[in-house]
């Protein structure tokens, strides 16, 4: 059985998604490890505050989202669903097991540093490729997971949160920036 005393459900969510725990809160929303009943697997949900968007600009988050579902990089969390929920945006990625990098202790190692390095440029430069721009790389949207017995279980870096993404187009006129201001290139 799905429910547990210990992970309530969330009230907005219905009952495709079983809440397992807070995995951390940010300036755009909330995010939940939970367990989607349709896919089976445990999955990442952010779901936004409120919307920050006008209808416009969601439709437009919608299409990019459709664009983010299609990738697929080892580097990249995968994105899996898009909704609204009594009026919030939602989205669904896959959940990367491992700790944030802003929670590790100052890598002293040259070579993992520089294989981490390029684990984050590999994925950027993929995303890139395929005209979106991750609008919020910082060290709390960047994992530190084991990788299988291929690699022979080295650290890697994920790039996780695709709650700010856009195409790779300039800015239109008139649209607000958008992002971690220390991080902003």
């Amino acid at each position: 059985a799905l429910v547990s005393p210990r992970a309530p459900r969330i009230q907005d969510l219905g009952t495709r998604y079983l809440r397992l725990r807070l995995l951390g809160r940010g300036g755009m929303g909330t995010v939940f490890l939970v367990r989607d009943s349709y896919l089976k697997k445990d999955l990442a949900l952010k779901i936004l505050h409120a919307s920050p968007l006008g209808p416009e600009e969601m439709q437009e988050a919608q299409r990019e989202f459709v664009l983010l579902s299609r990738l697929e990089h080892p580097g990249l969390a995968r994105a899996h669903d898009f909704g609204y929920l009594r009026g919030r945006p939602y989205f669904t990625s896959e959940f990367i097991p491992g700790e944030p990098l802003s929670e590790r202790s100052p890598l002293e190692s040259g070579p993992e540093l520089l294989r981490l390095a390029v684990d984050l440029a590999e994925s950027l430069a993929f995303l890139h490729q395929s005209g979106l721009l991750h609008l919020d790389v910082k060290a709390s949207n960047v994992i530190l997971t084991r990788s299988g017995a291929r690699s022979g279980g080295l650290t890697r870096a994920v790039l996780i949160d695709f709650g700010l993404v856009r195409r790779g187009a300039p800015l239109p006129a008139g649209k607000r920036i958008r992002g971690s201001l220390p991080y902003m290139a």
